[in-house]
């Protein structure tokens, strides 16, 4: 349509291109309708006046289209924001539960160990992870070895005077390299003051019951007053640190590990000797058990002999059974 009117009448001037523009044509002819539609007794004045409130009426019109477009923004980001607070939300609790289950699976599992030194790596690992420490290592506490001869007996390793010293036996993944199998002498670092008994100590003034009871209750949550330990807040102040590598900033911490274990000679001593004594049970019992069953069928016998009815005895048998383990602190 445009290139036949161009043909007819020639190139559009630059004045009527520009006039023809939406926001200047358009606009005035809607007005000169309105004038028209209207008939006015002043329609120069009508017009002005349809003009100026046309642009009123667009000014609003685009500040209603902007104000809803900020509105569906702002809410579209308050979805997209609670959204991902409740994923986060969700996340958290998946995590506390998966959290809440190894615990629990490590738990039921030392429940049922057969001997509790297999775990000893394990509660490193669960220490680490509880705590956010950077390494857990447990050691055992035991006279230093010495060398042997070659015909030497099982316990010539071990000599009655050799000092205690800790061996380490169990870290963290990330520590075993060189954790696992080192040896702290008792003159180094500051967890052999565990085991050393309290020197200079005053017994602390005697306090009524009710101070005792409310101090009792007050130090019940914290573990740095119900537990033995020792706690450096900042290792590389205290001079009695030792370090197996370079220094490393951060805080320290020592505890005893004290569990019962029946894998000593005395306890399979005992065990022995009680097993023997269940056997010898067993065997008296048998043996009463079975003239007990003949007396009932000699009886059974004459009864049914007599024409009479027979009712058997009933006799309760005493349950033999083991006495549990003999156990002590390892």
């Amino acid at each position: 349509m445009e290139k036949i009117r161009s043909d007819i009448m020639g190139p559009q001037h630059d004045d009527i291109k520009y006039l023809k523009q939406d926001n200047i044509g358009v606009v005035i002819s809607r007005g000169l309708t309105a004038t028209y539609e209207t008939k006015p007794k002043n329609p120069i004045e009508f017009f002005a006046k349809w003009l100026l409130n046309f642009r009123e009426t667009e000014r609003s019109a685009e500040n209603r289209t902007a104000q809803n477009k900020t509105v569906i923004q702002l809410k579209k980001d308050h979805d997209e924001a609670e959204k991902a607070k409740q994923a986060e939300i969700d996340r958290k609790a998946a995590e506390a539960e998966e959290e809440k289950k190894r615990e629990q699976a490590f738990w039921d599992k030392l429940q049922t160990s057969e001997d509790l030194n297999d775990n000893l790596t394990e509660l490193c690992c669960h220490i680490s992870e509880r705590v956010k420490a950077t390494g857990v290592y447990i050691g055992c506490l035991e006279k230093n070895r010495q060398p042997v001869a070659e015909d030497a007996d099982e316990n010539a390793h071990i000599a009655d005077d050799a000092p205690l010293v800790l061996k380490f036996k169990h870290a963290t993944p990330d520590h075993e390299e060189y954790m696992v199998g080192a040896i702290l002498p008792g003159d180094k670092g500051i967890s052999h003051e565990l085991f050393k008994p309290a020197e200079g100590e005053e017994e602390p003034p005697a306090e009524e019951e009710d101070g005792e009871a409310k101090q009792a209750d007050a130090d019940a949550g914290d573990i740095l007053k119900t537990y033995q330990h020792k706690f450096v807040k900042e290792v590389v102040r205290e001079k009695k640190i030792h370090y197996w590598k370079v220094p490393r900033l951060g805080c320290f911490m020592a505890i005893p590990l004290v569990y019962k274990s029946c894998l000593n000679e005395t306890s399979l001593d005992k065990a022995l000797e009680d097993y023997i004594e269940i056997l010898k049970k067993l065997e008296v019992q048998d043996k009463e058990k079975a003239e007990f069953m003949e007396e009932q069928e000699e009886k059974k016998e004459e009864k049914l002999k007599a024409g009479e009815k027979w009712v058997p005895e009933k006799r309760d048998w005493e349950e033999i059974k083991p006495e549990p383990f003999l156990t002590n602190d390892s």
